[in-house]
């Protein structure tokens, strides 16, 4: 049994999605049956078959965080620095009244700094070397986001991020769970930003993962029978995490207890994830097992399927055999045909979805789901948000190449 200093719980989210900028208007969204998958307007897509993202609109750093120095770095960093103070201000941390070394910050990204990188490359096929802007090179590097951000807080604890692919901010939270643990640390800054650009459009539309990868209509569809690839998007989530005690002695809100986490690679192959489902199965399995619960304690699951052909079918292989006869019980959504595949906070996301559907007792469809496949006879809650009690929840989230992740939350009534 662990002890209540052992305990972790959720305390803070703050989010930027493809909706908009803040928590509500990402779960609202969900809970309407919303879709925030669009025509790209931020580069030609005229040699591209895929053509749409979930793009965040509008967004100025200015509206949320007065430092004109800001304005200059990466809309990834951007993203990460107002992500994370609006988890900091939900969750009421004076970062001013805390001791800074007993805070960390964990971060994940999939394809960092994309848009920087990209400007460095053009700049040397254009100009040569001395048409690069020199300072631009201390902003392409994957921790220059979470860097800006623990030079903005003042944090000295770790500094950890991530590459990860789509797992990464899951990854950035199993390590931050590790030094809470142990003790290293009271609180954790765990969090995940990504930014759509146009090499990163180029370069997954090459992996042939992207819709219509068949041709046909463009869309985000999980477990669908016509699913035919996903459709990428951009953002930011990040979350608060404290030991239990920590969070009592705060006195503040407390969205769930994380009670167990499972973490696994399917060794197969470089691109592409084991057909059979045995490595994400793996990863829930050592979740399941940490937690000390019963499978049939699993209220609900928010899973990592995005509308692949692949990756779609092998969760739901995973799911039935370690469920077994109570996966008819049992509902499963994926929030990707709402938000589409953000890659690195993918994750996070998927574990912002079970903590509001913990709060409010509510659980967000798994929109676009058209037609049942033969393969795909469990509860997807389609289309149409549903009214349930959840206790406890999973969280699954992966990344091509067969990296997994799993997460059990609980209502926390401390």
């Amino acid at each position: 049994m662990k002890s209540m200093n052992n305990k972790v719980v959720i305390t803070g989210i703050g989010i930027i999605s493809p909706f908009g900028v803040g928590n509500e208007i990402f779960w609202k969204s969900l809970i309407q049956g919303k879709s925030a998958l669009r025509k790209i307007t931020r580069f030609d897509t005229t040699s591209f078959k895929s053509k749409m993202a979930g793009e965040v609109l509008n967004f100025k750093i200015e509206d949320f965080v007065k430092n004109p120095r800001l304005h200059r770095i990466p809309r990834i960093s951007q993203f990460t620095i107002v992500a994370a103070n609006l988890a900091i201000a939900d969750a009421k941390f004076d970062v001013k009244k805390e001791d800074m070394t007993k805070t960390g910050i964990f971060f994940g990204t999939c394809n960092g700094p994309s848009y920087s990188t990209e400007r460095i490359y053009q700049s040397l096929l254009e100009k040569g070397p001395s048409g690069v802007d020199p300072l631009l090179f201390q902003e392409t590097v994957f921790n220059a986001p979470v860097s800006n951000l623990s030079i903005l807080l003042g944090i000295k604890g770790p500094c950890i991020a991530f590459p990860l692919g789509p797992a990464s901010g899951s990854y950035a939270l199993h390590l931050a769970l590790n030094h809470l643990h142990s003790g290293r640390i009271d609180c954790a800054i765990v969090g995940a930003s990504d930014e759509h650009t146009k090499v990163v459009h180029e370069a997954f539309g090459y992996l042939n993962v992207l819709s219509p990868d068949d041709g046909g209509e463009e869309k985000a569809r999980p477990f669908d029978k016509n699913r035919n690839g996903g459709v990428l998007s951009e953002g930011s989530c990040f979350i608060i995490l404290e030991t239990l005690e920590h969070a009592l002695q705060r006195g503040g809100f407390i969205y769930g207890e994380i009670i167990g986490d499972g973490m696994s690679s399917d060794a197969y192959k470089i691109a592409d994830n084991e057909p059979k489902g045995l490595g994400v199965a793996l990863a829930m399995n050592q979740a399941i097992n940490k937690a000390q619960v019963e499978y049939s304690a699993i209220d609900y699951i928010v899973a990592l399927a995005y509308g692949g052909r692949n990756v779609d079918k092998l969760e739901t292989i995973a799911i039935k055999e370690i469920f077994k006869d109570y996966v008819f019980q049992l509902p499963i959504t994926s929030i990707k045909g709402a938000i589409g595949e953000s890659t690195g906070p993918g994750g996070l996301f998927n574990l912002a979805t079970a903590l509001f559907a913990i709060r409010d007792r509510v659980i967000p469809s798994t929109i676009n789901w058209q037609e049942q496949d033969s393969d795909y006879d469990l509860d997807y809650v389609p289309n149409v948000a549903r009214k349930k009690e959840i206790t406890t929840a999973m969280v699954n989230a992966f990344s091509w190449g067969g990296i997994y992740s799993s997460i059990i939350v609980r209502r926390c009534n401390a």
